[in-house]
């Protein structure tokens, strides 16, 4: 156990699931000032995946070559072997729901680099391209996805993720994946603090749908 990381993880306060929270119990900057007792590289490391999901849900019209090409950055500035692991494992459910919107389009895969992308590449027939024993949510997601269900979709993406982060707090406490799970689920409550229940919802639908190109 490493005392920066005990230090900050006890100072990090409890996350609810609770989506429809207007108000975070830690602001940006505070979340920054707690992670200052970490050395530089493991801030870095931490930052880069705070930035990739900040600059993907900054602009809502990436294509998805610039998307694939913003993972592979990401991935490529991540040298920590567990904190590249939760990476990959934050944006799996990303490259599938891209993968299957794809196909719902007609197009070719157009996915980044990594065991993933290729498997679904190999498998790109196939309902679940041979990944529904892995990922148990995909035949979920797919529905959702076919039907049009926007924020039923953009939910469960996100509860999917924060499924994953909490088992990885559970699963290694006080290390700095702990610390990156922690972010990754202060990211979904933060994005779903700014969507307002009446006035933001129509808005909220169209910056989902842009983020999936109108795929419906």
């Amino acid at each position: 156990m490493s005392f920066p990381y005990y230090g900050v993880v006890s100072s990090l306060p409890f996350l609810s699931n609770d989506f429809s929270l207007n108000r975070l119990p830690i602001s940006r900057n505070q979340l920054k000032s707690r992670l200052l007792s970490l050395v530089p590289e493991d801030r870095e490391q931490l930052w880069v995946i705070v930035n990739f999901h900040e600059q993907l849900y900054a602009i809502t019209s990436y294509t998805d070559e610039q998307v694939a090409q913003m993972i592979d950055a990401a991935a490529g500035q991540i040298s920590h072997p567990r904190i590249k692991e939760l990476f990959e494992a934050d944006i799996a459910i990303l490259v599938i729901v891209s993968a299957l919107r794809q196909r719902l389009l007609g197009m070719t895969p157009v996915l980044p680099s990594g065991a993933l992308p290729q498997q679904i590449r190999r498998n790109w027939q196939q309902p679940d391209f041979g990944l529904a024993a892995r990922y148990a949510w995909i035949p979920e997601v797919r529905g959702y996805l076919e039907t049009g269900q926007v924020q039923l979709l953009e939910r469960r993406m996100d509860e999917v993720r924060w499924n994953y982060a909490v088992q990885i707090s559970r699963d290694n406490p006080f290390t700095l994946e702990a610390i990156a799970a922690y972010l990754a689920r202060w990211d979904i409550l933060f994005r779903w603090s700014r969507v307002d229940q009446a006035a933001g919802q129509q808005r909220f639908d169209q910056l989902v749908g842009e983020i999936l190109q109108n795929a419906y």
